[in-house]
């Protein structure tokens, strides 16, 4: 028998609402001719956790000064994506790795690290 991760789904996306902040995610998307697409922006609202960490070697990786670490909520429906830029307090960041934490087959959460 599996273990229903719901639950725990449903505590990591009330923690982060409750104390997170919000962020949007931008995706652009190309669609039409392949030689001369058209670009499409589609922003979305997402609430996030924001880690800034120090210089630190974790399990033999090391993390750079002032580097960004986003924790996201997934209710927004939309999946964070390398593509993606994300815009906090006005900043654009793009998007340097996306992590899905999910056990079985339910997204608990997205960690975003975003490039410097």
């Amino acid at each position: 028998m599996a273990f229903d991760y719901s639950k725990l789904a449903a505590t990591a996306s009330r923690l982060i609402l409750r104390f997170g902040r919000t962020a949007t995610l931008r995706q652009v998307t190309l669609s039409g001719d392949e030689w001369s697409p058209t670009r499409a922006t589609a922003d979305t609202e997402i609430t996030c956790v924001d880690l800034e960490q120090d210089l630190r070697n974790r399990a033999g990786e090391l993390i750079e000064a002032g580097r960004r670490t986003l924790l996201v909520e997934t209710s927004a429906g939309v999946t964070p994506q390398r593509e993606d830029k994300i815009v906090i307090d006005s900043q654009i960041h793009e998007v340097d790795r996306v992590e899905t934490l999910k056990p079985g087959n339910t997204v608990i959460l997205w960690k975003v690290v975003l490039a410097r």
